[in-house]
């Protein structure tokens, strides 16, 4: 799941989070969150490997 900071606090960004995915591409789009950092929290894999081929995150005022 994605997550963005607030005060020094992790909050969930709403719709990222997915269980059971076996797609080997993952798209989401979420609403806007204002925020210095963001973060992916990936808390389970099969056979405990994570394959990130790319990330991207597109931001504008």
């Amino acid at each position: 799941m994605w997550q963005y900071e607030v005060s020094a606090e992790w909050k969930d960004i709403p719709g990222t989070s997915v269980k059971g995915n076996t797609q080997t591409e993952w798209i989401r789009e979420f609403k806007p969150v204002k925020a210095s950092r963001i973060r992916l929290f990936v808390t389970k894999t099969k056979g405990n490997v994570s394959r990130i081929w790319e990330i991207g995150v597109f931001g504008g005022e």
